[in-house]
């Protein structure tokens, strides 16, 4: 076999032995009981490679059609948590409950109140260039 990933290439090698093998016929001794299996599975490989990408490209269909009903799907649950938050307030906490989170007022934490301390010069005042007027 040529390429032993490649269907393509399995398909043409399977096509080139029966050809060259029937092609011979007269000098090889009697396969037919080999050659038989091998044309019926060929033919159900290429059957099934045929369906294999008409299916895909069913999928591929499909997939695009998934995305468009999750694009409008998602907007009718916008819609929908808006609604549940019109009826019952944006600070009820019966929005939890719903997935969604309440306005809250925002708490400061201990530490915000407090002011940053001045840092000190690290260098000593004797390193210091003086400065010329």
């Amino acid at each position: 076999m040529p390429n032993k990933g490649s269907y393509a290439g399995f398909v043409s090698d399977c096509e080139k032995t029966l050809t060259n093998v029937k092609a011979r016929a007269a000098e090889l001794p009697d396969l037919s009981v080999y050659i038989t299996p091998v044309e019926e599975l060929l033919a159900e490989t290429k059957a099934m490679g045929a369906r294999q990408q008409s299916l895909q490209s069913v999928k591929q269909e499909e997939t695009k059609k998934l995305q468009e009903v999750v694009v409008k799907a998602r907007e009718a649950v916008v819609r929908l948590k808006a609604a549940l938050k019109a009826h019952f307030g944006p600070k009820s906490e019966r929005l939890v409950e719903f997935g969604m989170r309440p306005s809250r007022k925002r708490t400061r934490s201990p530490e915000s109140g407090k002011k940053p301390k001045p840092v000190d010069d690290p260098a000593p005042a004797s390193d210091r260039i003086p400065q010329q007027s």
